[in-house]
């Protein structure tokens, strides 16, 4: 119980540091800054409920509840079975874990065909790149260069780190919106770099605009967040867009502050 206690701590930082994203860094277009807050988020978020300051105030202890106990007796034996609300909270949460583990498996074996075979849409998957045989001069070195930036940045280790904590917080659909986030992040990485081969990129995204699952490993040229990579294109950083980053500091701050109020001393439940 105490590790589900801890996890449900990581959990609600997570929810804090996600929110001054989404408040404040979203829009902003400095692409490797907006990467690194979104992969350092879960990491902070671990780390941030072990962090103990000497000034927090300590919650009131947690109630304990009696153990439920279902028994049958007889003339001559008693058999007794033993049911604690955090044994079933753990057996649910550990099913859970499993599930979405075995679902993950089948999809990275999936992504792992996909980046095997040549279709007609370029793709990566970690340091594996494939290229449609029917593009050619510009197309080719747009396509190429976007799925080489996915490769040598290891997008798909950043997927990959995003997903399996999901898998482990999978009564929490914020890790899958942050991961949508990420991706898209991702997405306009590579587009920067790749519109320098391209005398007309947007041009090249809408004629290459239909879209594959959300749910897919592999890093894509096609996505569903079109309409924000051709937006920010011509989007350039501003004096404003750099405030952004200084007014997130007192707020990731007071994030410290709420999460360390839990005292981690407080008796907890069997």
């Amino acid at each position: 119980m105490e590790t589900l206690l801890y996890l449900l701590r990581v959990n609600i930082a997570f929810i804090l540091l996600y929110g001054i994203y989404h408040l404040f860094l979203r829009n902003a277009p400095h692409f490797n800054a907006n990467r690194m807050w979104l992969l350092l988020a879960p990491i902070s978020a671990f780390l941030l409920p072990l962090v103990h300051l000497p000034a927090a105030a300590s919650l009131p202890s947690v109630i304990e509840l009696a153990p439920l106990t279902i028994g049958v007796t007889g003339n001559t034996a008693m058999a007794t079975s033993t049911l604690t609300p955090g044994g079933l909270l753990s057996a649910i949460y550990l099913g859970g874990v499993l599930l979405s583990l075995i679902i993950l498996a089948i999809r990275y074996m999936q992504a792992w065909r996909t980046s095997h075979s040549i279709g007609d849409e370029a793709l990566s998957f970690f340091g594996r790149i494939v290229i449609p045989a029917d593009v050619q001069d510009d197309e080719e070195r747009s396509l190429l260069a976007h799925e080489r930036v996915h490769a040598t940045q290891g997008h798909s280790f950043d997927v990959l780190f995003y997903e399996l904590l999901a898998a482990f917080s999978w009564w929490n659909p914020l890790w899958r919106l942050a991961l949508r986030e990420l991706r898209t992040v991702h997405e306009l990485q590579a587009d920067a770099v790749a519109s320098t081969f391209h005398p007309d990129y947007g041009h090249l995204l809408l004629s290459r605009a239909l879209g594959v699952p959300a749910t897919t490993l592999v890093n894509s040229f096609r996505s569903s967040n079109l309409k924000i990579r051709i937006t920010m294109l011509n989007k350039t950083g501003s004096r404003f867009s750099g405030v952004k980053y200084a007014l997130a500091i007192p707020v990731l701050i007071g994030s410290v502050i709420a999460v360390s109020c839990v005292r981690h001393d407080d008796p907890l439940p069997p």
